[in-house]
């Protein structure tokens, strides 16, 4: 979720950080392991998540 959206921009309501315990990559390595063979045209961009008004699509930051 880009920072801009976490911190309530746009009017989302603002999100609380949640310490799972999973790493992203681990958890996209066994999305594609569960698979097997991934077909591209499958996951094409749908255009249904649009950001404005923002300069960063890079994840939350956590403060600890």
């Amino acid at each position: 979720v880009p920072s801009f959206n976490a911190a309530g921009g746009d009017g989302y309501p603002v999100i609380d950080p949640v310490m799972t315990g999973y790493v992203d990559a681990e958890v996209l390595y066994s999305f594609f392991k569960q698979q097997g063979n991934i077909v591209a045209s499958e996951f094409t961009p749908s255009n249904q998540v649009v950001y404005t008004n923002s300069d960063s699509v890079n994840g939350c930051l956590i403060n600890e």
